[in-house]
């Protein structure tokens, strides 16, 4: 199980908003210190160099240091703040000696490493906060003689509570985590499954083509939006010229070659809401949208050109066509009149000498 990797998703801008915490630590203390200087305190020139401008100074500095080193040290950015953090509330701890509650603040920075959801830095700010406690109070007698070793235990057990609870959240974060990336990768799965399974139910394997079931149902729903007057829509046959004689003269993998590259060039000349089936054999079915006659017939003649061109393997200079009917639908026409009416429309440019696209009844020859 993945636990407790390091979350990159807007880093930077949880950085900015833990350095404006830290500014706004400084403020916070420098505006209760004057409220105390102003309002609470008789002996105002000790107050304010003890505890206004000395800490103030030390705030500063603490934060001004770490805005540099941020910015010339942008590897080590989060370890840098919570070493910044921590050393903020010494100050503060310090600076309100014999308060003894405010060790409780050296939690804090604990606090903030949540954020970047890292166990590394999770123990991290717990070890600054235990060596905080502990350089206090050693260095400090005056804070040690006033809450004595039963509230010293108090609060370091306290403290160790807390940040169990805080190791405890980030493996029950993770835990929580890891089960819906489980249960989105299930779903994701079950989801391509489907698609596949449903994709192979209406392709056909060797072109890659919708097969004839597809292609009946999509007919089946242009109709129904067509009757509806909601689009216009042609149906086009393509038929490979003489493709038996090609199987014979080349054999049939030659023959599963050219279906293949016939049906990878068509798909090129086709809009993103057309349909191309292999209809049945060396016969390929298109379903296109198109506003006029005109645009239907460039479309498809573009692709008759496109394959008269082409250059296949084995032809040994020869040229293989192909022939295009192409129809309307017209509203209320039915869908055995249309597909009629495209077998006669293709029956027309094979027997006018192939290698030709017919639209309707009118048969646009192409000289070669």
């Amino acid at each position: 199980m993945k636990v407790f990797q390091h979350v990159e998703h807007n880093l930077k801008r949880w950085n900015r908003y833990i350095l404006s915490m830290l500014g706004a630590i400084v403020l916070l203390s420098v505006v209760v210190e004057t409220y105390f200087l102003l309002f609470l305190t008789d002996d105002q020139v000790s107050y304010f160099r003890i505890h206004v401008l000395e800490p103030t100074i030390l705030l500063i500095c603490v934060y001004a240091i770490s805005l540099a080193a941020v910015r010339g040290l942008p590897q080590h950015q989060e370890y840098i703040l919570l070493a910044s953090a921590t050393l903020m509330v010494d100050i503060l701890v310090v600076n309100h000696r014999p308060d003894s509650y405010l060790l409780i603040a050296l939690h804090f920075p604990v606090l903030l490493s949540l954020t970047y959801y890292q166990l590394s830095k999770l123990f991290y700010s717990i070890l600054n906060s235990l060596v905080s406690l502990i350089a206090i109070l050693a260095l400090d007698p005056i804070i040690w003689r006033e809450i004595g070793s039963e509230t010293f235990i108090a609060i370091a057990v306290i403290l160790l509570v807390f940040d169990g609870v805080a190791v405890g959240i980030l493996i029950r974060g993770s835990e929580i985590r890891d089960h819906f990336n489980d249960e989105w990768q299930n779903e994701q799965t079950k989801v391509i499954d489907a698609y596949l399974e449903d994709l192979r139910s209406k392709t056909d394997p060797l072109t890659g083509a919708y097969n004839h079931s597809a292609f009946h149902d999509h007919l089946d729903q242009m109709i129904r939006q067509s009757d509806s007057g909601l689009v216009l829509f042609y149906l086009a046959y393509l038929d490979i010229d003489n493709f038996q004689a090609w199987n014979e003269r080349h054999g049939y993998r030659f023959g599963d070659d050219v279906l293949r590259t016939i049906s990878t060039l068509i798909s090129t000349r086709i809009g993103p809401h057309d349909l191309l089936a292999r209809f049945q054999g060396d016969r390929f079915a298109i379903q296109s949208l198109h506003h006029s006659h005109q645009e239907a017939f460039d479309t498809m003649e573009s692709i008759r050109r496109k394959i008269e061109h082409f250059s296949f393997a084995s032809m040994e200079g020869e040229r293989l066509t192909v022939s295009v009917g192409i129809v309307p639908y017209s509203m209320g026409q039915g869908k055995s009149a249309l597909l009629v009416n495209a077998d006669r429309a293709l029956a027309e440019a094979k027997s006018k000498g192939k290698n030709r696209t017919a639209i309707s009844a009118v048969l646009h020859s192409v000289e070669f």
